[in-house]
């Protein structure tokens, strides 16, 4: 695929805009697992349920649910925090990195697809504008 870098910076950069509403990802359980599985990978694997909540604008009552499933179905597992008994972290399994490596690998190439029609040039500037939009929509 010629856009594959490109591809995956937009794929970064949409996951990333998540309280746009262009994205919506805290209104949609499949997207919002899909977030907290990327989210989670860039963190070192790790993170407390009320960042994940803080990074979705969402309840931590709807995120706890959705952790749940990903708990079921062995993507993450959730511990109390050895410093502070009255907090858990989530922790990504082996299971979740790889299911996060291929809805990754599976966005990224509809992502590269989509950019096919796009010069160069044009693939350049479509990530710029992205970057500021993102970077606007952060400040609010």
């Amino acid at each position: 695929m010629r856009y594959s870098k490109a591809a995956e910076e937009l794929y970064d950069l949409g996951l990333q805009a998540n309280r746009t509403v262009e994205y919506g990802l805290a209104g949609h359980t499949a997207k919002m697992e899909t977030f907290i599985l990327w989210y989670l990978s860039r963190n070192d694997n790790r993170a407390f349920p009320k960042d994940l909540s803080r990074s979705m604008a969402a309840s931590t009552a709807h995120v706890s649910t959705v952790l749940r499933g990903l708990e079921r179905d062995g993507y993450i597992t959730r511990e109390t925090d050895p410093s502070d008994c009255r907090r858990v972290i989530v922790h990504l399994t082996e299971r979740g990195l790889e299911k996060n490596r291929q809805l990754k690998a599976a966005r990224i190439e509809k992502i590269g697809a989509m950019l096919e029609v796009l010069t160069p040039e044009e693939v350049d500037t479509y990530i710029r504008l992205r970057k500021k939009l993102l970077s606007g929509a952060m400040k609010e």
